[in-house]
């Protein structure tokens, strides 16, 4: 693991002391802010699919639909392949700010490179279901950003236009791409005219996409040491 290091803000305020030790370390980087809304996300979208799948239209055991969940269809498996990458990553993530001295430069390019390869399965997913447009515009910004902050040679990469406060276009592209999503979801809880839970998932979803803008924004905060 490389050994270079990078200045990140400090990003615990005294009101986590109240919360668990276990869950104030994991909250101190993106990586618990990630998979905590991964394994939300994962949780109530299983408990939903398989609540559905063993109702009276659809009889069936625990295990038939468990299984129809995780590799019922080829988007079904491409979004479990996704959502197993991107708890990885967020592991990544987590282990990079548990270095001494600082994040690990390397951890953190392991986490984006991660995330760039589960974007590409999620958005395999989204257009096999149909929903090819949020694919395009929310997972290829995504994609786009995690790569490059993946792949760019240099720890930070810092633009400057005009007056505008500095930033860095590919943790700038990550952060765009929750704008669709966080849009289409707030739209279709607004609407309210979905079936309970519809709604459910829809409200689990903007949870999650808050707390995943959260971990972008703290990746976009490092600056170069």
């Amino acid at each position: 693991m490389s050994e270079e290091t990078i200045i990140a803000p400090d990003l615990r305020p005294a009101r986590r002391r109240a919360l668990p030790e276990g869950l104030v370390r994991r909250m101190q980087g993106p990586g618990g802010y990630y998979n905590i809304g991964n394994i939300l996300a994962f949780t109530v979208s299983a408990a939903l699919a398989i609540r559905a799948g063993q109702g009276a239209e659809a009889p069936g055991g625990l295990l038939p639909a468990i299984r129809e969940f995780l590799i019922g269809s080829p988007s079904a498996t491409a979004i479990s392949v996704a959502m197993l990458i991107f708890f990885v990553s967020g592991e990544a993530y987590f282990r990079a700010w548990r270095q001494p001295g600082g994040p690990s430069i390397g951890a953190i390019r392991l986490g984006d490179g991660l995330s760039a390869v589960a974007a590409i399965f999620l958005c395999v997913s989204l257009v096999l279901i149909g929903n090819a447009a949020l694919g395009i515009a929310s997972t290829l910004l995504l994609l786009g950003g995690k790569l490059g902050s993946a792949l760019r040679p240099d720890a930070s990469l810092i633009l400057r236009l005009g007056g505008l406060p500095a930033f860095d276009p590919f943790r700038l592209a990550v952060v765009a791409s929750r704008l669709p999503a966080l849009i289409g979801v707030g739209a279709g809880l607004l609407a309210g005219d979905a079936p309970a839970a519809v709604l459910t998932q829809q409200a689990t979803l903007l949870v999650c996409y808050a707390l995943w803008l959260r971990a972008d924004l703290m990746l976009s905060r490092l600056r170069a040491a």
